[in-house]
């Protein structure tokens, strides 16, 4: 090839060619992507290539999806099943669930709350259940993110029943239809120190 290039801009990957070079040399540059080098006189290849071994994503999601995805398959057991709507055994409104916390990250001491479940909000990595418990006579609610790393355990202690609406909201003005939750947790907690003890030696 008897042409050079008087000058090359990389910013705007355009080619400055000497008269001498033909139509056909200057679309052949630019369909495939070849640099000419203006001191040898022949076609060289771009050393900038884009490297194939990442597949770029072409479903087009967004970096948080991906991000809330990676959260919810690092957890340790398996609470999605919780609150799928699909699994038959889901927590469901009504149900009496015991949740333990950790007090802070640095240490494993935990606490322990059991309510009955009076609302679940299904929001991806953001879902939350609602328990509500009455202590002392007084009604005590509170509200856990199941994906949180604070908490230890979901327990279900007892399966509502009779209850058709989604939010049990209505509980808070008829206290009367409220569960006795001390005895099931006093039940939960003796069989967790049965099962600790293991069986007498003889």
């Amino acid at each position: 090839m008897s042409f050079s290039v008087i000058r090359f801009s990389s910013r705007f990957q355009k080619f400055y060619f000497s008269p001498e070079a033909s139509p056909f040399t200057r679309g052949f540059a630019f369909r495939q992507g070849f640099r000419l080098s203006s001191d040898l006189g022949f076609v060289t290849r771009h050393l900038h290539k884009t490297p194939n071994n990442y597949t770029p994503n072409i479903e087009g999601k967004n970096l948080m999806s991906l991000i809330t995805e990676e959260e919810i398959k690092r957890q340790p057991d398996d609470r999605t099943r919780l609150i799928d709507k699909n699994n038959k055994d889901c927590i469901k409104a009504g149900d009496v669930l015991m949740i333990e916390t950790y007090i802070n990250k640095g240490s494993n001491a935990v606490s322990t709350f059991a309510g009955v479940c009076i609302s679940i909000r299904r929001q991806g990595i953001d879902t939350n259940l609602t328990l509500r418990n009455v202590i002392l006579k007084v009604g005590i609610e509170q509200r856990f993110s199941i994906y949180s790393p604070m908490i230890k355990s979901i327990k279900i202690l007892q399966r509502g029943e009779g209850f058709r609406r989604a939010k049990l909201f209505y509980l808070r003005d008829q206290p009367g239809k409220a569960f006795q939750i001390g005895g099931l947790v006093k039940q939960e907690i003796i069989k967790r120190l049965a099962s600790n003890s293991g069986p007498p030696n003889n």
